[in-house]
């Protein structure tokens, strides 16, 4: 499978598209040169309004105040915009989803403001939906795309690392010179605000 350019996986061979079905998610495995559009087939089944998440790595500044031990976590700080639809969130994957997607050290993704359903990037090129209950809306959008399904559970990247052959993610930049925090700041400038800081 092939993976976007914010990662490295040294055996990308052994993944595949993919998904499974748990108690109150769904994960799956998308090739980069699919990511986007999966994206946008299961945002259209979010029930609006919805609201814009975007998760980055505390700027170095910050996170010296809040890491206390060099064995402490990190920390990401938890961005949201508020009252977007599926036409808003088109335009974001359009506009800015090349870095969205292949940035290594960030997740963004879609939430209902009105049902509990989140759907986020994971690392390594996954999509989670988190839901409770039936799922079938999503799953016949998977089914209809081809992504196959496994009844147990898909393997990830993650589980092929070794310590001789880790997997490895990195902050993705653009022709332009554009990141992931040059686009926050145009995010903030129509209302993206922090929500809450958290353990990476």
């Amino acid at each position: 499978m092939k993976f976007s350019k914010g990662y490295k996986v040294p055996h990308s061979e052994k993944i595949i598209e993919s998904y499974s079905v748990h108690s109150n998610h769904i994960i799956m495995n998308i090739d980069a040169d699919n990511y986007e559009k999966v994206f946008l087939k299961l945002l259209k089944k979010l029930k609006e309004p919805t609201f814009f998440i975007l998760e980055v790595p505390c700027q170095m500044d910050k996170e010296v105040t809040l890491r206390k031990t060099n064995d402490a976590p990190y920390h990401k700080d938890v961005y949201y915009l508020d009252n977007t639809n599926y036409e808003a969130s088109e335009l974001i994957l359009k506009s800015v989803g090349n870095i969205l997607i292949n940035d290594g050290t960030s997740f963004f993704g879609f939430a209902s403001m009105n049902e509990r359903v989140e759907i986020m990037k994971g690392r390594y090129n996954t999509i989670y939906i988190y839901k409770e209950g039936d799922k079938k809306v999503f799953t016949d959008v998977l089914d209809k795309l081809g992504i196959p399904k496994d009844d147990f559970e898909i393997d990830l990247a993650v589980e092929t690392f070794t310590e001789d052959e880790p997997g490895e993610s990195f902050k993705y930049i653009d022709k332009s010179g554009n990141d992931i925090y040059s686009i926050l700041e145009e995010f903030k400038k129509i209302g993206m605000y922090l929500d809450h800081t958290e353990e990476q």
